[in-house]
């Protein structure tokens, strides 16, 4: 049976059950490279140890079309949404480069089939989801979590652009987290018992209202 799984450092890496993997350096050569060299593309799939020998991994995307991804989500088309954090902390490390145009939320395609990302689309792009550290896909609605807001995007012609301004999930996402909250507080102040049905109620609240947020919109 085929086991499949994808996941993202600074570059994007598709593991897939393919039987043999390709060549990689020797974990003894791996070791002469220097830190600027272990970062180049040629060398993503260095040092990598896969525990399954029925797994490969393989390089599906990389700079530059896409840079620090933080989080993805794959749709029903089998493309790839990144949010990007290029931007990331900037106000503490404010010698990294800044893009002021924001960060973006881009959708990879393999249009080939070949296995790697030749198609790259901006969904969206702004300074007010600078490292948006959650996405998912919803037919064509898109929930993107950028502390301390939770924005909804709506393609309504599907060609891979946000049409409607975001809307701002962030009232209701905060009243389910209240509801935690409180929770919490009770077993501390109130010595109340949490009980799992409570953290589930909690969870299923959250639940509720991201429905409520896509449903009104």
């Amino acid at each position: 049976m085929k086991k499949s799984l994808i996941f993202s450092f600074a570059t994007l890496l598709i593991v897939l059950g393919c039987g043999k993997s390709p060549n990689t350096l020797s974990d003894e050569n791996y070791a002469k490279l220097s830190e600027e060299e272990r970062r180049k593309t040629e060398h993503a799939l260095d040092g990598i140890q896969l525990a399954d020998p029925d797994l490969e991994v393989t390089l599906f995307a990389s700079e530059p079309m896409m840079m620090n991804p933080t989080n993805m989500d794959i749709d029903a088309k089998g493309r790839v949404w990144i949010c990007e954090g290029y931007n990331y902390r900037n106000k503490l490390n404010p010698k990294n480069p800044y893009n002021k145009k924001g960060d973006r939320i881009l959708i990879m395609e393999d249009t080939n089939q070949d296995g790697k990302a030749d198609k790259s689309t901006v969904f969206y792009q702004g300074e007010d989801i600078n490292s948006a550290l959650g996405i998912s896909v919803l037919g064509n609605k898109v929930i993107v979590s950028c502390s301390p807001n939770v924005f909804l995007f709506t393609d309504e012609n599907n060609d891979g652009k946000a049409d409607i301004s975001k809307e701002k999930c962030s009232d209701a996402i905060l009243m389910a987290q209240m509801w935690r909250f409180w929770g919490i507080i009770s077993v501390i102040i109130m010595k109340l018992p949490l009980t799992r049905m409570a953290e589930c109620g909690s969870q299923i609240m959250m639940m509720m209202a991201i429905k409520v947020c896509v449903s009104t919109t």
